[in-house]
């Protein structure tokens, strides 16, 4: 079972994200919470790594990457609002649809390090404990789980390989 310490309360979500100024910084969150990506995912992010799908009700978000610890093409989606700081941060960088969708200043893929220490410091910001960026990703799944969401759908959802790793959610 999922300690509540190890989940982002509702109230800690909107200080963060209230800290969260720029767009890197906002996106950067709410992949994690919305999406459950893991760090070293949001990292290998291109531009072209998510595109929208029309569906019934307006553009539905679709992600896909090679590159997930199960070494599986994992395919995630995006909430509205996800989606809208998508398209806010990918509108600002100029280039091929290979770009990296986090970089340095100096141009090159941001390494996942420096996610987790940008986040730390957001934390620190908006004065909420200090967690890992993990649990962002824990708190998707909790919310999954607390929600209805069945073990496999979570296991999938989540990227995971094997459906007895969401256990930790119930």
């Amino acid at each position: 079972m999922i300690k509540k310490s190890q989940v982002v309360s509702e109230d800690s979500e909107a200080k963060l994200l209230e800290v969260a100024l720029s767009r890197q910084d906002r996106l950067l969150i709410l992949l994690g919470l919305d999406s459950g990506l893991r760090l070293g995912e949001v990292a290998a992010l291109n531009v072209n790594s998510i595109v929208a799908t029309p569906g019934a009700s307006g553009d539905i978000y679709i992600g896909s990457l090679a590159v997930s610890k199960s070494h599986e093409l994992r395919k995630f989606f995006l909430s509205d609002r996800t989606a809208a700081a998508w398209r806010e941060h990918v509108a600002g960088i100029a280039g091929s649809e290979e770009v990296p969708v986090f970089s340095t200043k100096q141009g090159t893929r941001a390494d996942s390090r420096l996610f987790a220490h940008r986040f730390r410091k957001l934390c620190q910001e908006a004065g909420v404990e200090p967690v890992g960026f993990h649990v962002l990703r824990r708190t998707f799944g909790f919310r999954l789980a607390s929600g209805g969401c069945s073990p496999l759908i979570t296991a999938k959802l989540l990227g995971c390989s094997v459906e007895w790793a969401t256990e930790f959610y119930r």
